[in-house]
């Protein structure tokens, strides 16, 4: 994002993870089972990859994360992160709504979002 266009970076903050499902399930519609969803967990830092510089991540590689459900799989990263880290991501993301956009989704939209995990090692 330039920071030279933008006036107001608070602007939509509180609406944002709700606005982010709404988009969701319009990408999603009549594609649930033609989908793949994939969440790479590695080198996370504190702010993600929202900044263009390097930064040192903050919790070991968790791997990938695979599934037809986007909302399921970005539910499991963030309970993986939570666990690892010791801590809810809201202690690393100012703008961390917890886990209201998922109660949304489900609320609106009847998804299920607390996903059932299965682990693969490969080696």
């Amino acid at each position: 994002m330039e920071g030279k266009e933008v006036l107001d970076w608070q602007r939509g903050e509180d609406s944002l993870p709700y606005r982010m499902a709404d988009y969701l399930m319009g990408v999603m519609d009549g594609k649930w089972d033609r989908l793949i969803n994939v969440a790479h967990l590695y080198s996370i830092t504190p702010q993600c990859d929202c900044l263009d510089k390097a930064q040192k991540p903050i919790i070991r590689d968790i791997g990938f994360l695979i599934g037809k459900n986007p909302f399921a799989v970005d539910y499991a990263a963030r309970e993986l992160f939570e666990r690892q880290a010791g801590t809810k991501v809201s202690s690393f993301c100012l703008q961390d709504k917890g886990y209201a956009a998922f109660d949304y989704a489900r609320e609106r939209f009847g998804v299920v979002v607390k996903p059932e995990l299965v682990r693969t090692d490969y080696k």
